[in-house]
């Protein structure tokens, strides 16, 4: 009958329609796998996310709570940072970029979910350090139920209630260990994230501080160069130093960087860290404060470097 209509009804020119996927609310744990063709999956909760096998979605695929306390969250894995799983985390207010180093994507998002009520046992460290006049402070908590746990530790610039954070999770769940380490730009006072796009070539210096099973090094010789006009640059960090009591490394991370300037996220596009003559490659995720007066992220070896799993760098733009 269509035909004798003069044709199917059906457009050449119309994309197909996106795939429907399956509900989470029933959906056993890790169970559901997206794919970028998909529609976003709808959840009800963040409980609900636990349904979603992330280190077997595809990039590009998404995910959004539509209703309860976090509804407009949108959950969307994004390009691995060194080969890890890495998934950004978005509301009108927030931008979370997050890369999973150790274990699985899908235990931290359990994990976050399951300790998700704010309880647990909260430390305010106080200042981490001062660069270029900007203040950066420390804070870390601590949750555990049984054999699963979530340790956040992060360092964090703040300006007029915009605040930017770097942040290392590490802890298990039934006993399966996991790191995560990443970066976030929040506007407390829920107005729009509203990063500012900028133009010309910043230079920023701060700390970056890597991490081994126990302890950690830190170097307060960390810069990263950035041309806002072609949203090109890089980063480095020497000289570290051990925590009380170990002996220093000597560690050198440099990678070149990618920036985009309508986000204010940064990623990197090749890189190196070595750690007393062993050498892997190094990726990054990163943030720009919404002013660009400070950049912070993660950094991820795409395997351990002489013991070294992961790091974290905080940046002050100089004056």
């Amino acid at each position: 009958m269509l035909a004798a209509c003069g044709g199917s009804g059906t457009n050449p020119n119309t994309p197909p329609p996106l795939n429907t996927p399956p509900p989470l609310a029933d959906a056993a744990p890790a169970s559901v796998v997206l794919t970028s063709e998909s529609e976003p999956a709808q959840a009800s909760s963040l409980q609900e996310l636990t349904a979603i096998d992330f280190s077997a979605s595809e990039v590009g695929a998404t995910v959004e709570i539509n209703e309860g306390d976090f509804e407009g969250l949108t959950v969307k894995k994004v390009a691995s940072v060194a080969g890890k799983d890495t998934l950004e985390f978005t509301l009108p207010s927030l931008t979370l970029m997050q890369t999973i180093a150790v274990g699985s994507a899908t235990d931290w998002v359990d994990a976050v979910t399951k300790f998700g009520g704010g309880d647990g046992e909260e430390i305010d460290d106080g200042l981490a350090h001062t660069t270029n006049g900007r203040d950066f402070f420390n804070y870390s908590k601590t949750s555990v139920i049984g054999t699963s746990s979530l340790v956040v530790k992060g360092v964090e610039y703040s300006d007029n209630e915009r605040i930017v954070k770097a942040t290392v999770e590490y802890g298990a769940i039934a006993g399966r260990p996991f790191l995560a380490v990443g970066s976030s730009r929040d506007n407390e006072s829920n107005m729009n994230d509203s990063y500012l796009s900028t133009q010309g070539d910043y230079s920023y210096t701060g700390q970056a501080t890597v991490f081994a099973d126990e302890p950690s090094y830190t170097s307060s010789n960390a810069t990263m160069e950035i041309n806002f006009d072609n949203n090109q640059g890089s980063f480095s960090a020497t000289t570290f130093t051990g925590d009380e009591g170990v002996a220093d490394k000597d560690i050198l991370i440099s990678t070149n960087v990618i920036v985009d300037n309508i986000s204010g996220t940064i990623s990197s596009s090749s890189g190196t860290i070595t750690v007393d003559g062993v050498e892997k490659n190094v990726g990054l995720n990163g943030i720009l404060a919404h002013n660009n007066n400070a950049v912070v992220g993660g950094i991820v070896p795409t395997e351990s470097a002489d013991g070294i799993v992961a790091g974290v760098f905080t940046l002050s733009k100089d004056r």
